[in-house]
């Protein structure tokens, strides 16, 4: 193990959320590759391989994840300057400019026909497939991160008689209380019938719980079946939020419903268009308030 990543593993392993760490992980796994694939030391690295190793990222992934990728590794190139095990941060947005953080088009929502395209290529698959159909209907119907789905324990699943709910852990290792629909708890119970004994809903291959990539593997095969292109997880997230603000519910009651801290945040998943009725709503509020003097 090189000092640089020795250090930036003590960075990864200081991060709260297991989520963010299985990222961070995987982020310095692609550059530590890139790098030994150049033939360069990440203790040394150049601004060509830097800038290489975005340009690799471009034709493969969605503005936003490479902005969150060179931001982690800025992260760890950090520490390893404060460690002195390297002199500078070749990913420093001053040096290597990231994708501005407005740009959220390429994390299109999926449409209600893909979705459920998606499930029924799900369903076809046997026992691989309804735990497949159960993942995926929860993330569709309550806008769970992948992350958040992965790591449900069997013990967090209560069954009240207004229907099931279950405590998840959110963004930040936060324990949030989560109202499934009955279709998804129906996909859950299906899939309970048949699941191997673990205390994960989803259990891995061998130990703990099934993994994120493992997820965007199967949903890569679904969308391949299903033609649905860029079959991204983020996508039911997208569809969630602009389902529920298409439906007429409150930004702020959208925002608790996917454990957002900011209400921008929120807006950033929505693709629907706002704002096309206001003016009539105006006009009809003033009437009325006209009418009562």
């Amino acid at each position: 193990m090189t000092p640089f990543e020795r250090v930036a593993r003590g960075m990864i392993a200081s991060r709260r959320s297991a989520g963010t760490r299985s990222l961070y992980e995987t982020d310095l796994r692609r550059w530590l590759a890139h790098c030994a694939a150049a033939g360069v030391e990440p203790e040394n690295p150049t601004q060509e391989a830097a800038n290489s190793f975005r340009a690799g990222l471009e034709m493969e992934l969605e503005p936003l994840t490479i902005r969150r990728i060179l931001a982690a590794l800025s992260k760890m190139y950090r520490s390893a300057i404060g460690a002195r095990v390297t002199s500078w941060n070749p990913f420093d947005p001053d040096t290597l400019p990231r994708p501005p953080a407005d740009v959220y088009s390429a994390t299109d929502a999926f449409s209600g026909d893909e979705v459920e395209a998606l499930l029924a290529e799900a369903a076809k698959d046997g026992e691989l497939g309804i735990r497949d159909h159960a993942i995926l209907r929860l993330m569709a119907d309550t806008g769970l991160r992948v992350t958040s789905v992965c790591s449900i324990r069997r013990s967090a699943i209560k069954r009240r008689e207004e229907g099931m709910v279950i405590e998840v852990t959110v963004k930040g290792a936060k324990h949030r209380l989560v109202n499934v629909p009955l279709a998804a708890a129906e996909a859950i119970e299906a899939w309970l019938a048949r699941a191997p004994l673990s205390e994960y809903l989803f259990p891995g291959r061998t130990r703990g719980c099934l993994k994120r990539k493992a997820v965007n593997e199967r949903l890569m095969v679904y969308g391949a079946r299903a033609r649905v292109k860029n079959p991204h997880p983020h996508r039911f997230r997208a569809a969630f939020a602009t389902a529920a603000l298409d439906g007429g519910a409150l930004l702020h009651d959208v925002q608790a419903a996917m454990h957002h801290e900011d209400p921008k945040t929120t807006l950033r998943y929505d693709r629907g268009v706002r704002g096309a009725n206001v003016t009539s709503l105006v006009a009809k509020y003033r009437e009325s308030k006209g009418k009562e003097k």
